[in-house]
């Protein structure tokens, strides 16, 4: 995940806030149009974070769809007074649409869920903390490379001292300040790492028990 890149935090206060308006939406909901030029943006459309993002879209503008037809399921009649009264003349189809409804009401709620509960934790897109776990996993193999080259170059210079090689390792001050400089580099990239396994984990949750 890219440093430079600054997510808002959502801060609720009164009623909650829109999900359309969350950080978590407004970073992804323009990766669904067609049409993206960058390849940055084609790649981030196809992440797992965006698809949630995009079944909460295509619910949502579907239900008020399905609610409409339940229109059609009606009969206008005339009742006392002169007042129109609305029959169910298509039972069958109205009860079926009834049900839809209330799935989708179901999934919207629970897609809802998820994209608060990944908002609130300002997740990242998991494609690219994959990508970050990976380097993070191998900066102790690099680390150990540079750390032996730069041995091999002490052992070189410590030759003429007739010593073993882990005495002229220890007194030689290149490679003393090169593993002191590695071992927090190490040090750094497995504390990253950790957490950055933790945020992997609990977006794959939230995304997995969303049906994502």
């Amino acid at each position: 995940m890219p440093a430079s890149v600054i997510r808002e935090a959502t801060i609720p206060q009164g009623e909650p806030v829109a999900v359309e308006e969350l950080a978590f939406m407004r970073e992804r909901l323009p990766l669904l149009q067609p049409g993206l030029l960058r390849p940055g943006d084609r790649k981030r459309a196809q992440d797992r974070t965006v698809h949630l993002a995009g079944r909460w879209k295509i619910l949502s503008d579907d239900l008020p769809k399905i609610r409409a037809q339940t229109l059609t399921c009606l009969e206008a009649s005339e009742g006392k007074g002169g007042a129109v009264v609305l029959r169910i003349a298509d039972r069958e189809k109205f009860d079926s649409l009834k049900e839809s409804i209330k799935t989708y009401q179901e999934q919207i709620a629970t897609t809802e869920d998820a994209i608060r509960a990944l908002d609130e934790m300002h997740a990242g897109f998991l494609d690219e903390l994959h990508d970050t776990r990976s380097s993070l996993a191998g900066a102790e193999a690099q680390q150990r490379q540079l750390l032996s080259s730069v041995a091999t170059g002490a052992l070189l210079r410590g030759s003429r001292l007739r010593q073993a090689p882990e005495a002229v390792l220890e007194q030689d001050q290149i490679y003393q300040a090169q593993k002191g400089r590695c071992e927090f580099q190490i040090a750094t990239a497995k504390k990253k790492l950790a957490e950055v396994v933790s945020e992997i984990e609990k977006i794959e949750a939230i995304l997995t028990a969303a049906g994502v």
